[in-house]
Parts: C-alpha cells; sequence; structure tokens
C-alpha cells in the first residue's frame, strides 16, 4: 500500500481515567473537609502540575452539575444493561428494544445539551465508559425484525444509534477520544448497515450514516482505512451514480464531504497516510466524472457545488487525476463557478483550493493563467480578505503559477496581484501559512521577472517580509524573497540556550572540521542525538 509521508507525532500525552479523578475529588472532600468545588480545583491543580492532559475529563464544579451527571450516567447503565451479554459483540437474544430506545433518547439529550458545558461533560463521561462501541452494536438489528414491532419507536433506534455516535464523536477533544477507540467490529457493522440501507433504498438511515462517516473519518487515520476496508468507497460511489441517491442534493452534498474525509492527509499523530491510495481507488472507480457530474447537476445549489469541489481537489493530487479532470472539463467548470458565485466564501474557497492543485502542473497552470480563472481569483481574494484559507489557497496558487514561468508572472502583475499579495501579508500578520505561501509568490515572481521587484518595494514589501521572517514555517521563504529583492539581508543563528544572536556561517567561511585519521567511539547514540537538531531551527534575520 502507497503511503504519504505526515508530520511527526508529538510526544505521548499523560492521561488519567474518569474513576482515578473522581476519587481523588472524593478522598479531597472526605479527608481534607473541602467543598466541592474547591476539591475539584485542588484535583486539577495536582494533576496539571504533574502534566496530565484532563480534557478528556469531566471536571464538575458545582453540585447541581454533579447531580445531572449522575442522572446522565444511571441512564448509560440502564442503556449498557439491556445489551449486555458478558463480552460478545453480538446482539442478546433478546433484549429491550423500547427500554433502549428510552435510553438513547435520554443519552442524545445529553450529549447535546444547549448548556455547553454539560453536554462536553457528557461527552467525556459516556467516552470514559467505551460507550462508542456499545451503540454500535445496534446496528445488527434488521430492519425487518424492528418493523415488524408493534412499538413504531423501536424503528428508530439504528437511526438514534448513529445519532448518539456522531453526538458522541464530535466536540473536540473529548469527541476525538471516542473517534480514536471506534473498534474496526463497529466500522464493519456500520458499513454492513449501510449496504443493506442502500440496497432496500433507505433514506432515513443512508444520510445519516453518511453524515456519520464523515465524522468518524475526520483526523483519525485508523478510521479511514477500516472505512475503506468494509467497502466504504462503494457506498460513496453509489450514491452518486445511482438514482435516487444522485438526484438527492442532501445525499449528493453529504458524500462529498464524506468523500472528502476519506482522502484528507489530516492525522498528523500517524507517521503515514493512505490518502493516496485511498484517492487513486476512487479514481478507479470513476470518482471523478461523478463529481463532475454532479457539480452541473448542482451548480445552483451552492453548498452541495462547493462540497463537491472539495472533494475534486482532494482527487487531484497526482498526473493522473489533474489530467482526467482537465480532459473533462473541469478546469472550465470551476472557473464558470467562480464566475458565477465569487461572493460566496465556502464556493470560492474550495474552487480556488482546486487552481491551487491543478497548478502544480505546468501546462494546466498556464492554462488557468490565461483562461480567466486568475483573474476571478484575485477578485475573490480582494472580496474576501479577511478569509485566512481564501488567501492562503489563493497565494499558493499565484506561487505556483509563477514558478518558472515568466509570461504568467507578467499577466499575474497585470492583473494586480502585487497589491492582492502585499495586503494579504498585511491583514494575515499572525496566520502562518498566508505568511509562508505570500514569501513564496513574492520570490517566485521576482526570482525570474527582477523588474517586478520594483512594484513590490514600492508597496512596502521589505519591512512585511521582515515580519514574516519572525515564523519558522516561513523564514527561509521570506529570506529568499528579500535576497531576490536586492535587499540587504542576512541569517543569523540564535542560541537555544543562552538566546545570543550572532550571524550565521556562510559557506567556506569556516574551516572544515575534516579529521584525516579515522576516531571508533562507542557512544553512537550520543552523536546522533547531539547531531539531530536542524540548523534551520535557529536561523532568523
Amino acid at each position: 500500500m502507497t503511503s504519504t509521508t505526515a508530520p511527526a507525532a508529538g510526544p505521548a500525552k499523560k492521561r488519567i481515567s474518569q474513576v482515578t479523578f473522581d476519587e481523588t475529588v472524593r478522598e479531597n472532600m472526605e479527608e481534607f473537609v473541602l467543598e466541592r468545588e474547591e476539591a475539584v480545583t485542588d484535583a486539577v491543580r495536582q494533576f496539571t502540575s504533574q502534566g496530565v492532559d484532563l480534557s478528556n475529563i469531566c471536571v464538575a464544579l458545582h453540585e447541581c452539575d454533579g447531580h445531572w451527571l449522575k442522572e446522565v450516567d444511571a441512564q448509560l447503565t440502564f442503556f449498557i444493561t439491556c445489551l449486555d451479554n458478558g463480552v460478545q459483540v453480538a446482539l442478546p437474544a433478546s433484549w429491550d428494544r423500547v427500554g433502549t430506545v428510552v435510553a438513547l433518547r435520554a443519552l442524545h439529550a445529553a450529549l447535546t445539551n444547549a448548556d455547553a458545558d454539560k453536554a462536553a461533560n457528557a461527552r467525556k463521561l459516556m467516552g470514559s465508559k467505551g460507550t462508542v462501541n456499545v451503540v454500535a452494536r445496534l446496528w445488527q438489528e434488521h430492519q425487518e425484525e424492528a418493523a415488524a414491532d408493534d412499538d413504531s419507536a423501536v424503528v428508530d433506534a439504528r437511526i438514534l444509534a448513529l445519532a448518539v455516535t456522531q453526538a458522541l464523536c464530535s466536540g473536540g477533544s473529548a469527541g476525538e477520544a471516542s473517534r480514536d477507540m471506534f473498534w474496526p467490529t463497529s466500522m464493519r457493522m456500520l458499513c454492513n448497515a449501510a449496504q443493506q440501507a442502500y440496497s432496500q433504498q433507505d433514506l432515513a438511515f443512508y444520510l445519516p450514516f453518511l453524515s456519520l462517516a464523515r465524522v468518524l473519518c475526520t483526523r483519525a487515520e485508523d478510521n479511514k482505512v477500516h472505512y475503506v476496508r468494509y467497502g466504504g468507497l462503494d457506498l460513496l460511489v453509489g450514491a452518486l451514480k445511482d438514482d435516487p441517491w444522485a438526484s438527492d442534493r442532501n445525499i449528493v452534498c453529504e458524500t462529498c464531504k464524506a468523500l472528502k474525509a476519506v482522502t484528507a492527509t489530516d492525522d498528523f499523530r500517524k507517521d503515514f497516510s493512505a490518502s493516496h491510495t485511498h484517492t487513486r481507488a476512487l479514481v478507479g472507480k470513476g470518482a471523478i466524472p461523478l463529481l463532475l457530474q454532479s457539480c452541473h447537476r448542482f451548480r445552483t445549489d451552492l453548498d452541495t457545488s462547493a462540497a463537491a469541489l472539495a472533494a475534486l481537489r482532494n482527487l487531484a493530487n497526482n498526473d493522473e487525476s489533474v489530467n482526467q479532470i482537465a480532459s473533462e472539463g473541469g478546469l472550465d467548470l470551476a472557473v464558470r463557478a467562480l464566475e458565477a458565485h465569487w461572493f460566496h466564501p465556502p464556493l470560492a474557497q474550495t474552487a480556488i483550493g482546486l487552481f491551487r492543485n491543478i497548478s502544480a502542473d505546468d501546462r494546466h497552470k498556464t492554462s488557468l493563467c490565461n483562461n480567466g480563472a486568475a483573474e476571478l481569483m484575485l477578485k475573490a481574494m480582494k472580496k474576501h480578505g479577511g478569509k485566512v484559507k481564501i488567501q492562503e489557497h489563493g497565494l499558493a496558487t499565484m506561487g505556483a503559477m509563477a514558478l518558472r514561468s515568466p509570461e504568467n508572472c507578467k499577466q499575474l502583475v497585470g492583473l494586480g496581484a502585487v497589491l492582492v499579495i502585499l495586503q494579504a501579508l498585511r491583514n494575515h500578520a499572525e496566520a502562518r501559512s498566508v505568511q509562508r505561501q505570500a514569501c513564496l509568490a513574492i520570490r517566485n515572481m521576482v526570482s525570474r521577472e527582477p523588474e517586478v521587484g520594483e512594484a513590490f518595494l514600492e508597496g512596502g514589501a521589505e519591512p512585511l517580509l521582515r515580519l514574516a521572517g519572525r515564523y519558522q514555517e516561513s523564514v527561509d521563504e521570506a529570506y529568499a524573497a528579500l535576497r531576490d529583492l536586492k535587499c540587504d539581508v542576512k541569517r543569523v543563528t540564535v542560541d537555544p540556550v543562552t538566546g545570543k544572536v550572532q550571524d550565521a556561517d556562510q559557506f567556506g567561511s569556516t574551516k572544515s572540521c575534516f579529521h584525516p585519521v579515522f576516531e571508533s567511539s562507542d557512544n553512537i547514540e550520543g552523536a546522533v542525538e547531539a547531531a539531530i537538531s536542524a540548523p534551520s531551527n535557529s536561523y532568523r534575520f
């Protein structure tokens, strides 16, 4: 399986269980005679000082919150009891369907409480008890059996299970914890239930299934892999191809969002991503023409069009996909969509994002520079000056268009790109991705067309680029842009221990440390550890 390298994962966080936290609070109250709020505050202080991450813990400061959580816990215990059959994953031979539905509704109400703090605590409580995989067992229930029951509420059990799982897996770090503990077995049961709903054209189940698939696969690499393993891609492609699904606006919109989630490289805790493998599989199943058809069919529905373009952009990550998109009219379609709806932020963002990926190809980037796409992109960037993603995508597209292409540089300058780039630097001084892409765009535009540098300098580019050099993400790009603008710039190093600033050594200015005599050493690990600090970590100017 071909994988994409992802950024290195950070150090593992220290975490405790909900039981440990609750016992500490109880000990504070009983042994030190503290009020509940004082006991909770002290417990939080103790664990935080030890470097423990408490984002998965219910911290109820008030007694009323504690009572409310006890009620939620009682409903959770009752729900688990309804499905209890020991350690087996299968549903019990005889289980309380009505009681299960009542408990599910109570749990969903707790997870979606209008009080955000209560909802977060309920999510943490349920996450601490592995609720997400208990709920998943309900997807084994056959719809025919449920429908045969006299109580119509029982039919909602499987759909309620979707809603509870989505609410449980959403909402910050607590939701992330539940996503991470979602078993492969649970994903298999979910996909099997969706296949049954698809064959029976059960829209009531299939729509929330697509929404849940998006949530489960967002920033969760293992879930993406398991979703694909159990036939998830065929469900997505089928929803775009077959009627009545392909004619339903809501189905298509949610399908595109799920497709984007499955093909995104967004779980930076992992060293590798299977996004490129999933992309190739989708392209092989005909996803690109289906997405283009959806764009045509729902061209007046801006949210659905934006979702389809976003999914298309994720597929445009290799030469084969880019060429197929171009040959089937995808570029013209995106240009027309932006021309008609440049004022709509989501559509503008996804259209320009698609231009960004397409511009990696030299031939197609010139087409985009000349077919009106560049002019529309700049118009949208001016309109949405406060939208970070639109600015980032637009700047990256200009940087790619200008790379090794003097004619494209002239075209962009004539369209007013200089002012747009400098304004983005001013408006988003704290957005590191914008700063980096703006520096790249300037550097690529002036490296082959030095006369363009005067326009940037007159517009105030030099102080803006020096400010961009504050960030590690953009220091190299800012240095290159200042150098090509013929500004007085030099590298300095900052000692990470003392903070002392000194000029960086230039190539050839220091004597070589080459030793003609080989000296053996047993401290190989120490030598490697001492050498792994990248020089760019201390560069500033």
